[in-house]
Parts: structure tokens; sequence; C-alpha cells
């Protein structure tokens, strides 16, 4: 099962416009697949011609929390998008749409975030916390 902290590789992502394209996402809860149905997940950029001056960390001016290229399996800079007006959004992802999607390789596991990193991507998350629903703040922090 995945964990908090983890980054996958869907290889066919449907965004809502209709688009298509080869996406990664982290992790930001866990399920017990009896009361948590769903995995919160935050989509990873690595076009980063839209944060200028952007190298490492949290840019909440931007929306996004930057990790280097190494980290997790990450070829490149990549940014992780927070949930800001505009920007990015938290997706809820089916435990059992996840766990198909898995077994026929749609989706892979890329990497982790070290405990620090994912540490700081939370506490970069919390400066959105009115971008958040309730309930979702809640499968994300409650523990």
């Amino acid at each position: 099962m995945p964990k908090p902290g983890e980054i996958y590789h869907y290889k066919n992502f449907n965004f809502p416009n209709g688009d298509v394209k080869s996406k990664y996402f982290l992790i930001l809860n866990e399920t017990d697949s009896l009361t948590t149905l769903v995995y919160l997940v935050l989509l990873l950029t690595s076009r980063l011609e839209r944060y200028p001056g952007v190298i490492k960390g949290c840019y909440e001016e931007f929306g996004v929390f930057i990790i280097s290229a190494g980290e997790a399996g990450l070829s490149k800079n990549t940014a992780i998008q927070m949930p800001a007006p505009k920007r990015g959004k938290i997706w809820p992802f089916n435990v059992n749409e996840m766990l198909t999607l898995g077994l026929s390789k749609v989706i892979e596991h890329q990497g982790s975030l070290t405990e620090d990193r994912f540490r700081e991507v939370l506490n970069c998350l919390k400066r959105f916390k009115l971008d958040i629903a309730p309930e979702h703040w809640k499968m994300i922090f409650s523990k």
C-alpha cells in the first residue's frame, strides 16, 4: 500500500480539460482500507520556468515546494504543486483504482521523500490551510 511521502508515476493521467499526460504525484495520507478509501495526492511538475528564481523549499507566492534533482528518484528539479488558487489542488485518488492501476503498471512507484523532506512539504502545505477542504485537512494532519 502506498505511504505518505511516496512519489508515483502515472503514465496516462487524465486532466479535467481532456489532456492525457504522464504525471508524477505525491501521496499525502495513509489509508486503512476500511474507513479511509481515498489517497490524497499533490501533482508534481518539472516545468520550473513558471517559477522564476526558485531553488529549493517552499515558495508560498508561487504555491509550490521545490525538491532537487536526485531526490525520490526524480531526474530534474521538481515542483510539488500546493493547493493554491489558480495553481494546484489536492486530488482524491480511490484506493481500489490505485491498486488496479498499479497492478496493470499504469502507475509505478518512483521513490520516496526522506522523513525530514516530507515534513517540510507538510509544513509548506499548512500555509495553504484556507485552500484545503476541512475533511482533507483532517485526513492529512490527524496523526
